[in-house]
């Protein structure tokens, strides 16, 4: 039946936006400025695993209920209401719950994902302004130039080694 698919896949995808805004948080308090590489790539992973499997669900409820607007002759462009409409009470009932909920976690999964966003550009900001401060303040120039060859740094020197 495809109304109790569909009913599965919206529970499923409440419970895995639930997920991915508290994997968003975890991003937000663990991602600081003494964070490793490895730490960082851990919890992005975690977030586009997540989301990935959010966008397969997606598809499957957008077939889900081209499926069902088919086998009710509804209007091709019918949404989850036209689709409570049709179906029995309880289930009428439990979709609505579920558009409310899946609505009610996009808010505050957009704002945390804006503020990590924010949060990741300052850090790449901050990394930029000292790797260019430190090119003008020693005046170096690369080892190696574009055809290969090695090239003897200029200006100052950061450290000597003597023997």
């Amino acid at each position: 039946m495809i109304l109790k698919s569909l009913i599965d896949n919206l529970k499923a995808q409440v419970e895995w936006h639930q997920l991915l805004h508290q994997v968003l948080v975890m991003e937000a308090q663990e991602i600081g400025p003494r964070s490793s590489l490895s730490d960082i790539e851990d919890v992005l992973s975690q977030r586009d695993r997540i989301s990935e499997r959010i966008q397969g669900l997606e598809q499957g409820r957008l077939k889900m209920v081209t499926a069902f607007i088919r086998e009710h002759q509804l209007e091709p462009d019918s949404n989850l209401e036209a689709i409570a409409a049709k179906a029995p009470e309880a289930e009428a009932k439990l979709l609505k719950e579920l558009k409310s909920s899946l609505l009610g976690l996009m808010e505050p999964i957009q704002a945390q994902a804006r503020e990590n966003a924010r949060r990741a550009q300052n850090r790449a900001n901050c990394f930029s302004e000292v790797s260019n401060s430190l090119h003008k303040t020693f005046k170096r120039q690369p080892t190696y130039s574009q055809y290969g060859k090695v090239n003897q740094p200029k200006g100052a020197l950061f450290l000597e080694k003597s023997v």
